[in-house]
């Protein structure tokens, strides 16, 4: 169960999407926390920080999957710990966005369940584990923190713990048979020692062998037995298209007005003059799309 944040959705709408959830035995997953205007809004309209609105809404606990939550400040962490509630942490958006890091360093040791994505921005995963390793790093000034074997945990067992997956992200008697076949050609020699370094410091997609979920092979010597990227590719990029004009109609409808619906299907192109006077705040925000 998804919804976008807590300035585009409604309290009773966010109680009914948890309640639904309960019901269906799933989990919410919301953005949460990422740059300060969610902060600012839950501050002037609940008096609160996101993270202490939905406590006070009654949802905050193991069925949130709470993504990005970059401003948070420490009660807010101790909070979700206490709670347990789930954290998918995506990096690369965030700084493309230019609103900060997420405070994985202080969430783990807290004890908050902590998750890696990607949030669709890289999907090269080795890309967003370097990433993962190397940020918190800089930002915090302490070459300590995110050590790679940690890294690699909250992006496989980390990872399924966060979206409640049990059995997955380790190899091990009776768990599933997820794994994959990497090619172990490092510039430097491998030891038990840096072994996780230099998987995220020198592996990328096509150092990838072989792919397997659980026990059937998918990918082998670099080849998808099913399917190709090839025919994939095309079909992808219109399902994408139509997930954008969808977005932009509903995200506009809802910061502008639900009366330039009409002028957003039909007359207003964002490079004509829109008859419901919005063109320049459309064009300010189309840039975002």
């Amino acid at each position: 169960m998804c919804y976008h944040t807590l300035f585009t959705c409604e309290p009773d709408f966010i109680r009914k999407a948890f309640e639904m959830a309960g019901e269906l035995g799933c989990l919410v997953h919301m953005h949460c926390s990422e740059g300060m205007y969610e902060t600012e809004y839950a501050l002037e309209h609940y008096g609160r920080r996101p993270i202490q609105f939905y406590d006070q809404l009654g949802v905050l606990g193991p069925t949130m999957l709470a993504s990005q939550c970059v401003q948070l400040d420490m009660d807010e962490v101790a909070l979700l710990a206490r709670r347990g509630a789930q954290e998918p942490i995506c990096h690369y958006p965030t700084v493309r966005w230019a609103v900060g890091f997420a405070p994985i360093p202080q969430l783990v040791a807290a004890g908050v369940t902590v998750g890696l994505g990607s949030d669709s921005y890289i999907d090269n995963f080795f890309e967003v584990m370097r990433g993962a390793f190397l940020i918190h790093k800089a930002n915090q000034r302490d070459p300590r923190l995110m050590p790679a074997s940690l890294v690699y945990y909250i992006a496989t067992e980390g990872g399924a713990h966060a979206l409640h997956i049990p059995w997955v992200g380790r190899i091990a008697p009776g768990w599933k048979a997820d794994l994959q076949l990497i090619d172990a050609a490092f510039p430097t020699p491998a030891a038990d020692w840096n072994l996780y370094d230099q998987l995220i410091l020198y592996r990328n997609p096509e150092h990838v062998r072989l792919v397997m979920v659980d026990g059937n092979i998918l990918l082998e010597t670099g080849v998808l037995k099913a399917g190709s990227d090839e025919l994939a590719l095309p079909i992808l990029c219109e399902q994408a298209e139509r997930l954008w004009q969808a977005v932009k109609i509903i995200l506009f409808s809802k910061r502008i007005g639900s009366s330039c619906i009409h002028a957003l299907r039909s007359t207003c192109k964002i490079n004509t003059t829109c008859s419901m006077n919005c063109h320049g705040p459309l064009r300010r925000r189309a840039r975002l799309f």
